[in-house]
């Protein structure tokens, strides 16, 4: 199976990469192909609530960036995997464009481009997961489920001091984390 993984962090090598790469090395071990599209490589605005999607007026949206090859390819793939860290109770900026770019993937009468595809979210935080990390775990389930797709699980690494303090515990929990997602391929 098909998954692409999606690297919100501005870091490409910090706390949610690495916890990314362990997620990742599960899913090819377990024979999944997986690709790895750091967002910060690309330049994606964010909707601009034209509706041009919901009126059929467009593919998937009005806004020629590089968002519509990331829609496509989040289409195409068998399972999606967001990963970011907390940002001011949130998802960091880029991604949070492309997560609200998805909103053309479900059509005016409610069916979606991604109904029964799961996702999977991995959420990194310098603070606490009590009002703070489970707040994007909650922006996650409400979009998977207004877009029909299948939650395939969350995993939160709260309380990160920096990528040397992610020890063997939160590789093991990163394993097994996996190996639920692997399932659900």
């Amino acid at each position: 199976m098909d998954a692409v993984t999606l690297l919100g962090s501005p870091r490409k090598e910090g706390n949610t990469a690495r916890v990314l790469n362990w997620v990742e090395d599960v899913l090819r071990d377990a024979g999944h192909s997986v690709e790895r599209r750091w967002i910060s490589d690309y330049a994606i605005a964010g909707c601009q609530e034209c509706r041009r999607c919901k009126e059929g007026k467009v593919e998937l949206c009005s806004i020629f960036d590089d968002g519509i090859a990331m829609l496509r390819r989040i289409v195409a793939a068998d399972m999606l995997v967001l990963a970011a860290p907390v940002f001011c109770w949130g998802f960091p900026g880029p991604l949070k464009c492309l997560l609200d770019r998805m909103y053309c993937l479900a059509d005016a009468e409610s069916s979606s481009r991604i109904e029964g595809k799961p996702i999977a979210l991995i959420v990194t935080a310098g603070g606490p997961e009590k009002d703070n990390a489970d707040l994007l775990v909650k922006a996650y389930e409400s979009m998977t489920a207004y877009m029909g797709a299948v939650t395939a699980g969350a995993l939160v690494i709260a309380n990160c001091a920096g990528p040397e303090s992610l020890d063997a515990a939160v590789q093991e929990r990163a394993k097994a984390f996996a190996e639920e997602v692997a399932g659900v391929l």
